[in-house]
């Protein structure tokens, strides 16, 4: 249970997002298959308001409901893909990581 209380406040945890910034998952909090944990991605937009994935429309889906607030582009098989993601789930990668 104590794992669990964890994971749930580490979703709590606000960060502020912006354009350019690089990010990453917080840990535990990972839901979709990219970008892989450790692995930077860059922000290209911040989300006014939060959507809603519309074809992710089952209560049984984890993605049901689920507020994507940031796009982020990863480079993945030699191509810039850009995904919508909940940035409750990231953290900002620290200033001189080597990530």
């Amino acid at each position: 249970m104590r794992m669990l209380e964890e994971l749930a406040g580490r979703l709590d945890q606000y960060n502020v997002f912006a354009k350019g910034q690089f990010v990453m998952w917080k840990p535990g909090l990972k839901n979709r298959k990219f970008p892989d944990y450790g692995e930077p991605a860059i922000v290209t937009a911040v989300l006014v308001a939060p959507i809603f994935d519309p074809s992710e429309n089952a209560a049984g889906s984890p993605y049901f409901q689920e507020l994507l607030s940031l796009v982020i582009g990863v480079f993945c098989d030699d191509d810039f893909v850009e995904y919508r993601v909940d940035g409750r789930r990231f953290e900002p990668v620290e200033a001189g990581s080597s990530t």
